[in-house]
């Protein structure tokens, strides 16, 4: 008997068996015996190969559904953030056009308290002017009370003015307040 290859181990299949005789010429049974043996190594290996190609379908499937499931998970992670940005944004652009809205108001408050400082001085000259004409008329008395009516007309008026510009100022600072509240809230 040869070995199939010559630099490898001799296996038993590498024999022919059927060549060997015992005592007389008789057969052994040794080809019966390797073939059945071989056979069974055979299937044995089959088997193996089998459960092994098995093993890494199996493992190649748990791997395929968890980085199915990594990957759905990032995406959802991904688009929650996207949307998360988003609307930081918005909020962040809210933001910025109610401060600018805030330093306007701020403004508009600040040219309200001059027009309001400007009309109490005002009032304060008329009551000045009428407090020299009641001096200068003293003898006149119709003049003196067309004046006075005049006058008192314009304090009146003055008042007026003065009233709803605080109205005014206090309805504009009211505003400002729910607005920086409502902000605030966001």
């Amino acid at each position: 008997p040869t070995p199939a290859h010559s630099h490898q181990q001799p296996h038993l299949r590498d024999f022919d068996l059927s060549a060997v005789r015992g005592p007389g010429g008789a057969r052994l049974g040794l080809e019966t015996a390797a073939d059945s043996h071989a056979e069974s190594l055979r299937m044995l290996i089959l088997a193996k190969e089998r459960e092994l190609h098995d093993m890494n379908a199996s493992q190649i499937r748990d791997l395929t559904v968890r980085l199915e499931a990594r990957d759905k998970a990032v995406q959802e992670a991904t688009g929650r953030f996207e949307k998360l940005k988003v609307d930081f944004n918005f909020n962040l652009k809210l933001i910025e056009e109610r401060d600018s809205e805030l330093v306007q108001f701020e403004q508009a408050v600040g040219e309200l308290r001059h027009t309001l400082h400007d009309k109490e001085a005002e009032l304060s000259q008329t009551r000045i002017d009428l407090a020299e004409m009641e001096a200068a008329r003293g003898d006149d008395a119709r003049g003196v009370a067309e004046q006075l009516s005049y006058l008192q007309s314009k304090v009146k008026e003055g008042r007026e003015e003065l009233a709803s510009l605080r109205w005014t100022n206090d309805e504009e600072a009211r505003r400002r307040r729910e607005e920086s509240e409502g902000l605030k809230r966001e």
